[in-house]
């Protein structure tokens, strides 16, 4: 493990990380982020939040989504678009997610926006304020030269809202990644991933079967890797490629060593399934949820010198995230039939048994207990 990732004991110490209750029985594994906004949920004190009129802004621990306060904002009702910001040193023309965690009053309705001082208000989706906290956030591009920066969170229509809001967070992603905590200054979040002994798979007949889910809806931009086994292009992968299809991969690029699953405009955000990825000397073959295998001609390529795989990364170093969560990942050698595929898909977000696991079950790994299992000769 890298130490990295969100997990249950990050869930249980409740001060950061995306939110999900303890116990999640996952594991998130997500891009490097640094969380611009130095105040995020006001643990200490008020400290960088501002009111733009007459609002009330208060530290109170009554509430806190993280950690053991938030901040409580009391709008006035004079006016839409009432409620507090939180500058952030940020740059022109570049692209930011801004997320918060609000809750409050049953009726009111509050969005987030991203300000700068050219392009003024980028506006997310408006919501309406219930007992339990959400997560609304803005991805938008800051107006070229530009230079005061903001995240705000205002009121929809003019209403006198009492509301909370916690884990503020401003950062260079094309979404929203995991809150990552601050109390006095910015902070940064290291890359995540799981890696698993390549000993356990064979480059000419294996398999690898995760259930995940993407932390975000629709296709993203680079790929997302579910695995990947490969030094300078040489290995096995199975990823996503954000705009619609699921792919098993052999050698360098993409050219004819492919096996698409199309998958429309992308994946819904934390919605598991079953990604099966296998593999033989003359095919690369792909299942999405139990589906039969499609499969494509492979071009045949060098065995990897890496001695581990990474489920969420790209094994050769950096970028490419899954950007979502990991329950389970299982991993074999061997042929998997059609049969195979819908009997595994079939064990849903609940661990597999191992006894019952069809193929030729190498080793399976699970985030409810956090430990890798090898299967016995």
């Amino acid at each position: 493990l890298s130490g990295n990732e969100i997990s249950d004991i990050t869930r249980k110490a409740n001060t950061q990380g995306d939110g999900r209750e303890y116990p999640d029985k996952s594991f998130g594994i997500w891009v490097a982020a640094t969380n611009l906004i130095t105040n995020g949920g006001g643990e200490t004190n008020t400290t960088g939040w501002t009111a733009p009129g007459t609002e009330t802004i208060t530290r109170i621990t009554t509430q806190a989504k993280f950690g053991a306060a938030s901040i409580e904002i009391v709008t006035p009702n004079l006016a839409a678009g009432e409620g507090a910001f939180h500058a952030f040193a940020g740059a022109a023309a570049t692209q930011y997610t801004v997320s918060v965690w609000v809750r409050g009053a049953a009726g009111g309705t509050v969005y987030v926006s991203l300000w700068d001082n050219v392009t003024t208000f980028q506006n997310g989706t408006a919501v309406t304020l219930t007992g339990v906290w959400q997560r609304i956030s803005v991805t938008a591009t800051t107006g070229a030269l530009s230079v005061t920066f903001r995240a705000y969170i205002r009121t929809n229509l003019q209403q006198a809202v009492t509301f909370q809001a916690d884990g503020l967070q401003a950062e260079a992603q094309p979404v929203a990644t995991p809150y990552i905590e601050t109390d006095g200054g910015t902070a940064v979040r290291a890359v995540a991933r799981v890696q698993l002994p390549s000993i356990l798979i064979d480059i000419d007949q294996s398999w690898i079967a995760v259930r995940a889910s993407l932390g975000w809806a629709g296709g993203g931009t680079a790929p997302h890797r579910f695995f990947s086994w490969r030094d300078a292009g040489n290995g096995l992968e199975y990823l996503y490629d954000g705009a619609g299809s699921v792919s098993a991969l052999a050698g360098a690029g993409y050219g004819g060593q492919q096996a698409l699953v199309a998958y429309g405009a992308g994946f819904a955000a934390d919605v598991t399934h079953t990604f099966i990825g296998a593999f033989t000397k003359g095919l690369v073959r792909n299942s999405l949820d139990g589906a039969a295998f499609v499969e494509a001609a492979r071009v045949a390529n060098s065995k990897p010198a890496a001695a581990l795989f990474s489920i969420g990364e790209l094994s050769e170093g950096g970028g490419q995230l899954l950007d979502g969560r990991v329950l389970w990942v299982a991993c074999g050698k061997g042929t998997l039939t059609n049969g195979d595929a819908a009997h595994i898909n079939s064990y849903g977000d609940n661990v597999p048994n191992p006894r019952r696991f069809p193929g030729l079950l190498t080793a399976y790994w699970d985030a409810e207990t956090g430990l890798f299992r090898r299967r016995a000769k």
